[in-house]
């Protein structure tokens, strides 16, 4: 009887190391099918929610390289150090100037400022705060960078759009420590994944994150960077200021998404988030780029009438500019 337990549990055993095998020669992942965000780059992913999809190339504007990162071009030779910028689809890099969308990136723009660093762009569009520490957890940290670049909070207030990229972090250190040092195995991308199934959150009736919530994710990140022995660097979000000269295209406001009725209205939803960067950078004394007092300026034409949420290539250079004369303070 012992020796059949012991036979059948081998044979278990023996067809879970296979099945891992093939697993991760093949490069499957549980339901990495299907676009997110409406967008042909972003796929569905059980342990970040969704990413980027690996070597995609989108005609000669950009590529994703094999780690689902965005390609930043930089010069031959050996880097002095790495900087990670982490966030949404202002860090990714984008643009709406009323006909097509442009992609301009301050990752890029940055790189050609920190020629003797090497820079990534791990902005994923889309991504809340708790995108991000999934997301460094699993994918950044083994990256073993000096630098983390973190520009994150518009999603943050958004609706929940589709409950299979909510992350819920596991309650226990041991759920979490198996999550994060896991992440690749089919076992935990499949737990994930019925997780996310018999979840309960419903789709444009709730936000990703609250503003304490957000704020707990910022320290969050902080520490574990910290712990890794790098240094976390925040960057302010502004939107477009309602004082901006032009007429917003209320045609194009996406209400469903949003969560709210107009720009006014998206305006004073933002702001304590936008807060919440500045008092966390303060209150934990983290380098922090205050881009605002610059993209606000009229004539720096950083923000249009068409998008109010991403910077133009201008204001991505402003960002760039800024985060390059932190790191160079540094």
């Amino acid at each position: 009887m012992r020796k059949n337990l012991l036979l059948t549990f081998a044979s278990v055993l023996l067809t879970y190391l296979l099945v891992e095998i093939v697993y991760s020669l093949a490069g499957i992942s549980i339901y990495r099918r299907g676009e997110a965000s409406g967008f042909q780059w972003v796929v569905f992913d059980p342990i970040g929610g969704w990413v980027n999809r690996p070597r995609y190339s989108h005609g000669d504007t950009f590529r994703i390289d094999s780690k689902g990162f965005r390609e930043v071009p930089r010069p031959p030779g050996e880097a002095v150090r790495t900087l990670v910028c982490m966030g949404d689809s202002g860090t990714f890099g984008i643009w709406d100037d009323g006909a097509w969308p442009q992609f301009p990136d301050f990752p890029s723009r940055l790189q050609n400022l920190l020629p003797s660093d090497r820079v990534i762009n791990a902005g994923v569009i889309g991504y809340t705060s708790s995108h991000i520490i999934r997301q460094y957890k699993t994918r950044i940290r083994h990256l073993r960078p000096q630098i983390v670049i973190l520009r994150v909070g518009f999603n943050d207030h958004s609706m929940v759009w589709d409950a299979r990229g909510e992350i819920r972090e596991p309650a226990s250190a041991l759920g979490r420590t198996l999550v994060y040092s896991l992440s690749r195995t089919f076992a935990v991308q499949t737990a994930l994944t019925l997780q996310r199934v018999s979840g309960s959150t419903k789709e444009f009736e709730t936000r990703w994150n609250d503003v304490s919530s957000f704020k707990e994710n910022l320290e969050k990140l902080a520490r574990y960077v910290s712990d890794d022995g790098a240094q976390l660097i925040l960057v302010d979000y502004p939107i477009r200021p309602t004082s901006f000269p032009g007429r917003v295209d209320q045609k194009r406001f996406p209400v469903k998404l949003w969560g709210v009725r107009d720009y006014i209205e998206l305006s004073a939803l933002h702001r304590p988030y936008a807060e919440a960067i500045l008092e966390t950078g303060q209150r934990l004394s983290l380098p922090t780029v205050k881009t605002a007092p610059r993209l606000e300026e009229p004539a720096q034409a950083a923000f249009s009438s068409t998008d109010i949420v991403h910077p133009t290539a201008r204001g991505y250079d402003v960002i760039a500019e800024m985060v390059a004369a932190m790191v160079r303070s540094l």
